[in-house]
């Protein structure tokens, strides 16, 4: 137990001192950009707090991992640098002996991760969203930037290409208004400036040189294209004093219970939908064969006799037929695909709120092997082997998310392709650690050496050559 409460207590320092300075990183990084915003708007700095602390939370949920990884590298770093790696071995303690208590100790913070990712992490989080959602009622000129989707506004969005900061025009003007429309009007406008009015209860966006696009609810085979010099579009319900408002939650704010809640009820939509979609392509089978028979019939006859045979108003029928039969199934196809992208969004966050916490334990037979072999326990190799490791899963894990959303890959091996790739790479590292053996293969480094040895000749061809050829500054 002398020997485990030992090794725990180097895990200790490292672990706080990173989990506190990449959480100050995080949070430094989300006051800049929160700052201007809520303090332009006249409101106290205690709200801004508040914002703050309810954000805390996904801070601590991705700190969590790393922090693991740097400390684990730092701890077994200096204890390999004092050689008292080695004294441990000849006493006869083998190195994954002493990984144990610290996986221990992992496992069980991982397990307390998961629960507060369920439990804590979507409450702040829709806590912080309904926040920053009120506060963007009050004055929404302070959260309108430019080269960014505006989705604060009920049943309006905006699109801004430009904003000239000193006379407040916008250039480059996109509107969609959705709001109690099957198909959004869209407005796009060459510039325009807002004005407000009702005391801030609305914006007008006073547009120039633009068009109104849209279609017909009832046909939407209809489009329509309006030109304009001037138009003015209001948007209502903004309210200009503050007031806490509830909002629905979203996938990131929804314990597991609730999102396996959502999953099922988006898997019997998609049921529903391809019952629906099946039974209209194969359920009149025999009156749409008997249609298109009858197209074929008429087009022969328009081909061979004369075109005047056949009346165009029994032909436009016929077609008129077919839309009809064919717009509910191009709907129930475009449901499908939202309802599958709608799934696979959920899934993804039931996953990560388990696959984040694992890592924890896969940076420790990463980073324990790392420290081992480093021999330094120094900031600088806990951090460039941290940073290097933790970016690699990072960009896995974001890309991934991005990928299963968009249906390209299955939301477990969004989730799981970068936890299974780093505990490989920690296996690796942990097996050659007990064999005594290098982490990287002789071959390898040999192959590393020379590449590094033929790149700094070449840099210094490709320096000689410029000095021959004038290309030296004169001193």
């Amino acid at each position: 137990m002398i020997l485990e409460r030992s090794l725990l207590r180097e895990h200790v320092a490292p672990f706080l001192a990173s989990f506190f300075v990449i959480t100050f990183l995080f949070a430094l990084n989300y006051v800049i950009g929160l700052l201007d915003s809520v303090l332009s708007k006249g409101l106290p700095f205690g709200l801004l707090l508040e914002v703050m602390v309810l954000s805390l939370a996904w801070m601590v949920a991705l700190s969590f991992p790393m922090s693991f990884l740097v400390a684990s590298l730092m701890a077994f770093g200096r204890l390999s640098a004092d050689n008292e790696i080695t004294a441990l071995r000849s006493a006869g303690v083998a190195p994954f002996k002493m990984m144990r208590p610290v996986l221990a100790v992992t496992l069980l913070a991982s397990v307390l991760l998961i629960l507060f990712n369920n439990w804590v992490l979507p409450e702040a989080n829709h806590r912080a969203g309904s926040l920053l959602a009120s506060i963007s009622r009050k004055k929404p000129q302070a959260f309108i930037s430019e080269g960014q989707l505006l989705k604060q506004f009920p049943g309006t969005q905006i699109w801004i290409d430009r904003i000239d900061q000193e006379s407040g025009r916008l250039y480059g003007i996109q509107v969609w208004e959705i709001e109690n429309r099957q198909t959004p009007r869209i407005v796009l406008a060459d510039s325009g400036w807002i004005e407000y009015a009702d005391q801030g209860a609305t914006i007008l966006l006073h547009l120039q040189s633009g068009w109104n696009h849209m279609r017909d609810d009832r046909e939407v085979e209809k489009y329509f294209r309006v030109q304009f010099e001037q138009q003015t579009v209001a948007v209502k319900n903004i309210d200009d004093q503050f007031q806490r408002q509830e909002r629905n939650r979203g996938d990131r704010e929804m314990a597991i219970e609730e999102m396996l809640k959502v999953v099922e009820k988006t898997k019997a939509e998609i049921l529903r939908l391809d019952s629906t979609l099946l039974l209209g392509v194969w359920g009149d089978y025999d009156r749409v064969m008997a249609l298109l028979k009858k197209r074929d019939q008429v087009e022969e006859e328009i081909g061979l006799w004369n075109i005047q045979r056949v009346s165009p108003e029994s032909w436009l029928k016929i077609h008129q037929e077919e839309l009809n039969r064919q717009r509910p199934l191009r709907a129930a196809g475009i449901s499908i695909h939202r309802e599958m992208k709608r799934k696979a969004q959920y899934q993804v966050e039931i996953h990560k709120k388990f696959s984040l916490p694992v890592s924890c334990l896969l940076f420790v037979l990463v980073g324990a092997p790392l420290g081992i072999v480093a021999r330094r326990g120094g900031v600088g190799t806990g951090a460039i082997y941290s940073i290097a490791f933790f970016v690699i899963y990072w960009v896995g894990l974001t890309s991934g998310e991005h990928l299963a959303d968009r249906l390209i890959v299955s939301p477990v091996a969004a989730m799981w392709l970068p936890n299974l790739v780093i505990g490989l790479a920690g296996v690796y590292f942990t097996c050659r650690m007990m064999r005594d053996l290098p982490l990287v293969p002789a071959a390898v480094s040999r192959f590393a050496a020379k590449v590094k040895v033929l790149l700094l000749n070449a840099a210094i061809l490709k320096g000689l050559k410029r000095v021959k050829g004038g290309g030296a500054e004169p001193s």
